[in-house]
């Protein structure tokens, strides 16, 4: 059980850590700076 908890909060934030990082990357800094 306790494996499972760890399991699943480890994908949990490996997934909502990825992929807004994976969105900033291909993100213009320029446009990102304009539109904040």
């Amino acid at each position: 059980l306790v494996e499972a908890v760890v399991l699943t909060s480890s994908l949990i934030g490996i997934v909502f850590g990825f992929l807004p990082a994976r969105r900033a990357a291909t993100l213009d800094p320029i446009d990102a700076l304009r539109t904040e």
